[in-house]
């Protein structure tokens, strides 16, 4: 898949209907709690969003994964698409 079908793909993934109430909402909160439907984006596109509005000046981005190598493996997936 060529990169921008595959950035086209991304950016048309559920949780980009909702970025602006999730940084406005991070921005008067300390923690966020994001429940979805699984494959809608939050545990690889959320963090790639707070990154790239610089919500992480001051603040840890977290994701948790009950299992490491489903951790590991989704670590060098955002690593890979910033």
């Amino acid at each position: 898949m060529n990169s921008k079908k595959k950035q086209k793909e991304i950016l048309s993934l559920p949780v980009y209907t909702y970025e602006e109430e999730i940084i406005n909402r991070l921005r008067n909160e300390d923690i966020l709690i994001v429940v979805g439907e699984t494959g809608c984006g939050k545990t690889t596109q959320i963090p790639k969003i707070l990154y790239n509005r610089q919500m992480n000046l001051q603040k840890s981005i977290v994701i948790t994964q009950p299992r490491r190598v489903a951790a590991i493996s989704i670590a060098y997936r955002v690593a890979e698409e910033v």
